[in-house]
């Protein structure tokens, strides 16, 4: 049932007046009464509520969608929606009822079998190309993709070449080749670009699965922008499953809140920012599995990047098992805030933060991440030609490295010289596995980022095997203990015997993530950590 834009004709008055007369005309069904007065009176039009439009996967819905006006309430009923892109209007909500899935694929199910490969005739579909991706895997920027029963298959630029788990797609034939027995299989080949796309203001999305979209790299299957650089304003994106997807999951604008989505399994990115984004937050997502295709990680792949973004706060999220980095921030963004995240196993940095400025970093977990990185680009907390990071009260358990700062010759931006100044690191808990902490500059022989450029790690505790090991990096060496306090690093630090270090459990993957303010999640495993290591530190001794 659609309920109607604005009230029937027999309940709205409209008023016409003179100063010294005035026409009331009031519209009753077929009567029409003219009132005259000999005073001015101002009446105003009856302001008519905002609709709530229900609709169901029967429906013309980009149909009914662009027909209504600004401020309606869609509601979607439970069901698959295929084939049309939604453009909001300022002030829309769309509100998924649970089992309502945005779905940005066509279902193919004629084939053909060829000795080993399955064939399919009359497909057309011709996306924007864009991307780098590896060497091996040229066909990364296509945007369509194929899902046999929702597994994705990875487009080979060959023919002759497709095998299991594989696809090839002639664009100017229409010919698609699949590597796998279709037969009682669900084949979805991704072709609408977004779900959602415009520079709409005040706009809610929330309660949607929303998987298979081909949306180009760098855009998003939520996309709240129009073109490159023309962004919405008050996106909110609330308790959604975004997943499948080719390019990023959510793609953010200005003043968005993303919050209490499970963003997991997209092509290129889980979640990402646009150019001059400003005053966004990301706060309680699971952010799990993302770069799924073979886009190479540093031209962009991973968990989430932010670029030239102002006042981000990243809080309370679960960032775990992405190719890429988990956190990425670049480009010149400035005063960007890290807090209370869960960030692991992701095969790069934990946290980077690159060619930016004024970075806070506090309160996260971090595990595990970093070992696909090469040399010190593993660390969990990353800070390359960057001024003025402030690290603190993190915990870092066996990552690649632990915390590093790193100086190339960047250039500048917007506020200054790309370089690593003013870095505090400080009561953090470090439990390194063969990685390091420190500074390393490796286009340069300038001492002058040890000893003049206002860098200190201090009073973090460490847990180690062996005191003697070299697990810091300063002046260009690896350090040892007694070498790194005696260049002012940590003179009031603490370390402990690894064997008394508790490892602390973290949340399951997949159920979407709690995070702070929903049930005290993170507040748990983070205090129970500490309260463990308080009663079970054995101090390690110089030997």
């Amino acid at each position: 049932m659609i309920a109607p834009a604005i009230p029937p004709a027999h309940g709205r008055a409209f008023a016409a007046g003179k100063l010294h007369r005035i026409v009331l005309v009031l519209v009753l069904t077929t009567t029409v009464l003219v009132l005259t007065a000999t005073v001015l009176v101002a009446l105003a039009p009856t302001a008519s509520a905002a609709a709530t439009v229900t609709l169901n996967p029967n429906d013309n819905v980009k149909s009914i969608i662009d027909g209504k006006p600004a401020g309606t309430t869609f509601v979607f009923t439970p069901g698959v929606y295929r084939g049309f892109q939604i453009t909001p209007k300022n002030n829309t909500t769309f509100t998924g009822q649970p089992g309502a899935i945005l779905n940005g694929s066509i279902i193919i199910d004629s084939f053909d079998q060829h000795g080993s490969v399955w064939v399919a005739t009359g497909v057309t579909a011709q996306g924007r190309v864009h991307g780098e991706c590896i060497d091996e895997m040229p066909m990364c920027s296509r945007p369509e993709d194929i899902y046999i029963d929702s597994v994705l298959s990875q487009q080979v630029e060959d023919v002759q070449s497709v095998g299991a788990g594989e696809f090839h797609l002639d664009y100017e034939s229409g010919i698609l080749t699949i590597g796998d027995d279709p037969n009682g299989r669900v084949v979805e080949l991704s072709y609408v670009e977004s779900a959602f796309y415009g520079n709409a203001s005040s706009v809610t999305i929330e309660g949607f699965v929303v998987e298979k979209y081909a949306n180009p790299a760098q855009t998003g299957a939520i996309n709240a922008k129009r073109g490159s650089k023309d962004l919405a304003s008050g996106w909110i994106i609330r308790n959604n499953e975004v997943r499948l997807n080719h390019g990023t999951g959510i793609k953010m604008g200005r003043d968005t809140i993303v919050s209490g989505n499970f963003i997991h399994r997209n092509g290129q990115l889980g979640l990402g920012s646009s150019t001059n984004g400003t005053g966004n937050l990301v706060e309680n997502n699971e952010i799990s599995y993302n770069a799924t295709i073979p886009f190479k990680v540093g031209w962009e792949a991973g968990g989430a990047k932010f670029g030239r973004e102002e006042g981000l706060l990243v809080r309370g999220n679960y960032v775990h098992n992405n190719n890429g980095p988990g956190l990425w921030v670049d480009v010149g963004s400035k005063d960007i805030v890290f807090d209370q995240n869960i960030v692991a196993y992701n095969t790069h940095a934990g946290i980077f933060y690159e060619i930016s400025y004024n970075a806070v970093i506090k309160n996260n977990i971090l595990v595990g991440n970093g070992f696909e990185a090469p040399w010190l680009w593993g660390p969990g907390i990353l800070i390359a030609q960057s001024p003025n990071a402030e690290i603190f009260d993190n915990v870092l358990i066996d990552n690649a490295q632990d915390i590093i700062g790193i100086q190339q010759p960047r250039g500048s931006g917007a506020y200054g010289a790309y370089e690593v100044r003013d870095m505090k690191v400080y009561n953090n808990v470090i439990v390194p596995k063969d990685g390091e902490s420190g500074i390393a500059q490796p286009a340069s022989n300038d001492p002058a980022i040890f000893n003049t450029w206002n860098n200190l790690f201090y009073d973090n505790t460490y847990y180690f095997d062996s005191v003697n090991a070299k697990h810091y990096r300063w002046d260009f060496s690896r350090y040892t203990k007694s070498e790194w306090q005696s260049v002012g690093n940590d003179t009031e630090g603490e370390w402990f015997n690894r064997s008394s270090f508790i490892m602390p459990t973290l949340p399951p993957e997949g159920e979407g993530w709690i995070g702070i303010g929903g049930g005290g999640t993170f507040t748990d495993i983070s205090n129970s950590l500490f309260n463990a290591l308080e009663s079970s530190k054995i101090p390690l001794t110089d030997h």
